[in-house]
């Protein structure tokens, strides 16, 4: 579930919840999801940064 929503610039930061983990997504500015919307991930396997 998103949690927050942040608009920086070209891009827009996430941070959403799945089960107890806490991710932070990267999209460009004309993805705007709710906060509280389910939204379904993609991953480019080239361009994932685990931490």
């Amino acid at each position: 579930m998103l949690k927050l929503t942040e608009p920086v610039g070209d891009e827009t930061f996430l941070r959403a919840r799945v089960g107890d983990k806490e991710l932070v997504l990267r999209t460009p500015a004309q993805v705007l999801p709710e906060v509280g919307d389910t939204v379904a991930l993609r991953f480019a396997a080239d361009r994932l940064h685990l931490v």
